[in-house]
């Protein structure tokens, strides 16, 4: 098999959560099917993210459900993490769970700082081979992280199109990844 690592990046705060919760994970599993019917190879989905609350932990949950390996980027060490994004008991239960689950886990910065999230954001589009997105705005953390993905030649997917149309962008079909191209 050839393994094809997916990120994502995306916002925290949603008017619906349950609705966006629901919509992210439909769209995760619905992007790993379109990818591996269009790849020639039996693919080997590894998905990871940067620990935030919102879209992270919910594609880790996603991970979870589709019994997938898990890499997790924490931007700072987990409490920390935990302070500084401000997480509720259910979120950081959340993110415990996920850590025990994750294949791997990385701390990527030792001590709070506020580019540390961005350095985080850098270090999941650097790993992965394809970046999903689920954001609304261009000015922010996600947009940085989907115009470092476009820049570096990574496929960018958004997932709330990918629910709505069930059809992979053209670029998705040059994903570079360890066993070739798909």
């Amino acid at each position: 098999m050839t393994k094809c690592i997916v990120s994502v990046t995306g916002h925290r705060a949603w008017k619906d959560r349950e609705w966006e919760k629901t919509n992210l994970l439909e769209g995760t599993a619905r992007l790993l099917d379109l990818v591996q019917s269009a790849s020639k190879v039996r693919l080997d989905f590894t998905l990871i993210h940067g620990c935030a609350t919102g879209v992270d932990l919910w594609f880790g949950e996603a991970a979870m459900k589709l019994e997938l390996p898990l890499e997790l980027y924490l931007p700072f060490p987990r409490i920390t993490q935990i302070v500084k994004g401000k997480m509720t008991p259910l979120q950081a239960e959340s993110l415990n769970h996920q850590i025990e689950y994750a294949d791997k886990v990385v701390v990527v910065n030792k001590k709070f700082f506020y580019h540390g999230y961005e350095r985080r954001n850098w270090a999941l589009v650097d790993r992965c081979h394809l970046l999903a997105s689920y954001y609304t705005r261009s000015r922010s953390g996600s947009g940085n992280a989907v115009r470092r993905a476009e820049k570096k030649g990574k496929p960018v997917v958004d997932l709330r199109k990918i629910v709505e149309t069930n059809y992979l962008p053209k670029n998705v079909h040059n994903i570079e990844l360890l066993g070739g191209v798909i």
